[in-house]
């Protein structure tokens, strides 16, 4: 078999790039195989595509194995189809914690790798195909969720490196080899500077498409939640006007999610919950009633039961700066004010709102005025209705997605609302910590889940999401809520008004929960820039709050060293001690510099031997003088005199006194330097083919006989060098 002799290490080459790319499926979450069982049969599959296509009967081989392929799929067709299910489960993010063995379904997805690779690399030589596969694969790995081992980057950069060293032209791999190792070690030791750079550019990117397509001042909020980074482009969106300034952080609600699903939430439909309110109530006839009702139930309530009047609300106006109006933002405890005016310039002046800060809510039964009590009565069986409603509707948790997260609120069982806030909050600070640029979750897992249990970096979105959910799981309704969220301190006065301009970093999302007598109120889940998480609603008992806050954070052991022991340890921290060294932190630097050992000590021989069949294969182009001229180079370094040049009379004689034990006549020597003479200093015209053939020919036997007469490293490097 010449060519199996020839490229016996490109099949090994091969070999270990499809061991790579099985590597990096096995690194697929919820997945296992056997992999010895894998490998012996991709073993076996390459040897004989391999003896196929020596014999020139590849495609006849290949369309064997193909039908082999769809005979064992119907053979094993239920196999197959549940373990392709759970593979695809895995891709969706649905696979659970609990892992399943896909062997069967490895060996048909790796019998089409092994043969679509090999069709590539060997019928079609277009190495440059599957080095654009395996660089797709590298990237769009990470979107899925599958993060490649050091196994599955080793024996698949082994691959490309040494087949670009191959296929490619000798200045092209070897540029293509130092760009790619120049990469390698740029990513692995500034990772963190390339991220910046990266969120830089698609920040500027973000802000250029937004100002180009004329929505940076769009005001907008939904139920979608971001798997990237949150850019802001600075863009005033909203202008707020009150007669008065607020003493507490106006929420403005834009969205409120009902059903999460696939890191979507549904808008929340309070039409739906109203009817089946009325119905409840026997009103369902007078269905736009009810609904006119509850849109300012609590304002009113506040209004007739608070015993202070309407003058402790407060009024604000909002004006979309974009002039768009796609959705409203409403503050909690308001009520929507309408009029012509409103009708005929609603672009210009925006809409009105008067509404009760939460500490200024007061609704008292007992105080009900005679002229309200009817009213007070239809009210209150109202809010009965809907909190009945909400508790059906809003408790809706996908615990097959959030298996984690299930598990968590299980395993500290709560009844009490402070006890489940401060759990909620202590588990959210333990677990994340707030940024904008927390990088791209995987597509195939729940974004919730990856925030709280994988990357612990998010923004109000994950924050608000994860909250909503673990009220839920605590039988708490709530929702998910996003608008605009401004302080205090942005409104400013001007002219006797004051003016707050919300750009879109003001957009905020948030959890609201159903209290009684409040409604939908608004509970802050994000941290602040001290890192801590102030969630504030009516009723709170700070104290209270904080003691129950203090023990869960006791026990998710998240309590933050002294500053006097964080000085001892940094005193310590500067004393060299070789028992103190921690491995874990040069873990990425110990991998850099055994997987360049161990190319170094795989490659290094390959490519010695790749340079020698190139030199050697020159040799078939080079003229007789060339050939006698390295014969004599090989001579001079085993030993024979360095005083002869091959011109002197005897040196035939000479070359065999020296090596008694070469078996080719004096006469073949004579007449090869006769030869050699005649090409150098006569007419090389005249030389023939036949003697050009002799003198190479006699050239190579004499080179390979004193080449084995050496020993050891003299041998290798005559072999290998010379």
């Amino acid at each position: 078999m010449k060519i199996w002799k020839k490229n016996y290490q490109e099949i090994i080459l091969f070999l270990c790039g499809n061991y790579g790319f099985l590597c990096f499926w096995e690194s697929l979450s919820g997945i296992e195989c056997r992999e010895s069982l894998v490998c012996l049969w991709m073993i076996l599959l390459v040897c004989s595509l391999w003896y196929f296509y020596d014999k020139k009967r590849i495609v006849q081989a290949a369309g064997a194995l193909m039908a082999g392929i769809l005979i064992a799929g119907l053979a094993g067709g239920s196999m197959l189809i549940k373990q392709a299910g759970h593979m695809q489960r895995a891709f969706t993010g649905m696979g659970g914690i609990a892992k399943q063995d896909v062997t069967f379904l490895f060996m048909l997805v790796m019998t089409l790798v092994v043969v679509l690779l090999f069709f590539i690399e060997f019928i079609w030589e277009k190495h440059g195909i599957a080095c654009l596969i395996t660089l797709a694969m590298l990237i769009l790995g990470p979107m899925f969720g599958i993060v490649s081992s050091y196994r599955a980057v080793f024996f698949l950069a082994l691959y490309q490196l040494s087949f670009i060293m191959l296929k490619f032209k000798k200045v092209t791999g070897i540029m293509t080899v130092i760009a790619f190792a120049a990469v390698f070690l740029l990513v692995s030791f500034n990772q963190e500077g390339l991220y910046h750079s990266a969120y830089q550019a698609e920040h500027f990117v973000y802000n250029t498409i937004k100002y180009i397509t004329g929505t940076a001042d769009d005001a907008v909020a939904d139920g979608h939640i971001n798997r990237g980074n949150d850019y802001k482009t600075g863009t005033v969106q909203m202008i707020i006007e009150t007669y008065e300034l607020p003493t507490e952080p106006l929420y403005l609600c834009g969205f409120s999610g009902d059903r999460y699903v696939g890191g979507e939430w549904s808008r929340a439909d309070d039409n739906k919950l109203l009817e089946q309110a009325s119905k409840a109530l026997g009103l369902r006839q007078r269905i736009n009633t009810v609904s006119t009702m509850y849109g300012g139930m609590y304002y009113t309530l506040n209004s007739f039961l608070s015993g202070d009047g309407i003058l402790n609300s407060r009024s604000v106006n909002i004006k979309h700066v974009s002039g768009r109006y796609r959705n409203y933002f409403e503050p909690y405890g308001g009520q929507w004010l309408s009029g012509t005016a409103y009708s005929i310039y609603y672009s210009y002046t925006g809409y009105d709102y008067r509404y009760y800060e939460q500490s200024d809510m007061k609704i008292d039964w007992n105080r009900v005025n005679t002229a309200f009590e009817n009213q007070a009565k239809w009210y209150g069986n109202l809010q009965d209705a809907y909190m009945e409603e909400v508790g059906r509707e809003c408790l809706d948790v996908p615990r097959q997605r959030l298996p984690k997260l299930t598990e968590l609120c299980e395993s500290y069982p709560l009844e009490d609302f402070y006890d489940i806030t401060a759990f909620i909050t202590a588990a959210l600070e333990s677990r994340a910590v707030y940024t904008q640029t927390p990088g791209n979750a995987p597509l195939n897992k729940d974004i919730v889940e990856y925030f709280l249990f994988e990357s612990g970096k998010g923004y109000c979105q994950h924050f608000a999401s994860a909250a909503t959910l673990m009220y839920r799981l605590y039988g708490v309704p709530a929702r998910y809520a996003s608008g605009y969220m401004v302080a205090p301190s942005d409104f400013k006065l001007e002219k006797g008004v004051y003016k707050a301009y919300a750009t879109d970093e003001s957009a905020h999302a948030w959890v609201e929960v159903f209290i009684k007598d409040y409604g939908w109120v608004p509970i802050e889940v994000t941290p602040n820039t001290s890192g801590n998480i102030q969630p504030v609603y009516p009723g709170i008992d700070l104290s209270e709050w904080e003691q129950s806050l203090n023990k869960y954070r006791l026990d998710l052991d998240i309590n933050l060293p002294a500053q006097a022991d964080e000085e001892v340890q940094e005193i310590q921290d500067n004393l060299w001690d070789w028992n103190d060294i921690n491995l874990e932190e040069y873990e990425v630097l110990i991998a850099i510099l055994l997987t360049i050992v161990v190319y170094t000590i795989i490659l290094i021989p390959f490519f010695v031997n790749t340079r020698r069949l190139k030199r050697l294969g020159k040799l078939n182009v080079m003229g007789c003088c060339e050939h006698f001229a390295r014969l004599m180079r090989i001579l001079y370094y085993a030993g024979f005199p360095a005083n002869y040049d091959g011109s002197e009379e005897d040196f035939a004689k000479r070359l065999l006194e020296e090596f008694p034990d070469i078996t080719i006549e004096l006469s073949e020597i004579e007449r090869m330097v006769c030869i050699v003479e005649k090409a150098a200093y006569g007419r090389p015209e005249t030389l023939s083919i036949m003697e050009d053939a002799f003198v190479k020919e006699l050239c190579r036997e004499l080179s390979e006989h004193i080449c084995n007469r050496l020993k050891g490293y003299r041998r290798l490097k005559v072999k290998y060098g010379k």
